[in-house]
């Protein structure tokens, strides 16, 4: 299952205590990549987080592996989670005979 995971920033969040740990930040995001959990991964434009495209077998698996990131252990991020499935209408065309 592809998901969709958009950090957002908590109201505890400032320079001064996300700074501390970007470096184990990416470290724990280049390790989550390596196992295939995060095939991409970007910056948002806004300059206020990131947005990964995750392959997990449940949007739970997904918040759990999430969960161990060093900023949202900190409480200074969190992530919204979308799960994404093909686009209905192509199926319905492929079950109708096109």
């Amino acid at each position: 299952m592809q998901i969709l995971a958009i950090s957002e920033l908590t109201k505890n969040s400032t320079l001064e205590n996300v700074t501390p740990h970007i470096a184990q930040e990416v470290r724990d995001t280049l390790d989550l990549h390596l196992k295939d959990v995060i095939r991409s991964f970007y910056f948002k434009s806004e300059g206020d987080g990131v947005v990964f495209m995750m392959e997990c077998d449940s949007v739970e698996a997904a918040r759990s592996e999430l969960d161990n990131l060093t900023l949202v252990k900190c409480g200074i991020a969190d992530f919204r989670l979308i799960p994404l499935e093909p686009l209905r209408p192509l199926r319905m065309l492929l079950s109708n005979g096109g």
